[in-house]
């Protein structure tokens, strides 16, 4: 079943930056993701869910005038392989 996409709300982000740093193997910092959310445009992201579960993302940042386009993220666990 394809997942849903939808535009992620405000409450959601977390779990998107979250994921963010899981998916460049990184173990998620909360101090790093509490920075990354005073600085992200929560109409800028949007969400894959399958059921309740965000299982990817893509969105856009906005620095100083310029956008800076992020390439959509998908939970290792739920990726397509072969």
């Amino acid at each position: 079943m394809p997942p849903d996409l939808r535009a992620l709300r405000p409450d959601e982000l977390e779990g998107a930056l979250t994921l963010l740093t899981l998916v460049f193997g990184q173990a998620p910092v909360a101090e790093d993701v509490e920075v990354e959310l005073a600085v992200v445009d929560p109409q800028r992201f949007y969400g894959a869910f399958q059921g309740d579960r965000l299982v990817g993302f893509l969105g856009t940042y906005a620095f100083g005038g310029a956008t800076v386009e992020l390439a959509g993220m998908v939970d290792p666990e739920v990726r397509r392989r072969g």
